[in-house]
């Protein structure tokens, strides 16, 4: 099952926030000469993680997203 509106509405609005954080964090890469794209290198890592893309996680599945993107904030790669 899908996230609801709702959920999907607030983890987008949760991940936004987080990205910003992130961008001056992540360091540079030789495939990104332009630099890195924070939002969606978090969507790239939840993706990796989950198994699956955020729009297909349940409501169940949003603490976990939630602890996964405060993570990968904390510890850039």
């Amino acid at each position: 099952m899908a996230l609801s509106e709702e959920a999907r509405s607030l983890f987008l609005e949760y991940v936004r926030a987080k990205a910003e954080e992130l961008q001056p964090k992540l360091p540079p890469h030789p495939f990104h000469p332009k630099g890195r794209n924070a939002y969606a290198h978090l969507f790239l890592m939840l993706k990796k993680r989950m198994g699956r893309p955020y729009a297909q996680c349940s409501d169940s599945d949003l603490p976990k997203m939630i602890e996964l993107v405060d993570w990968y904030c904390d510890n850039p790669c």
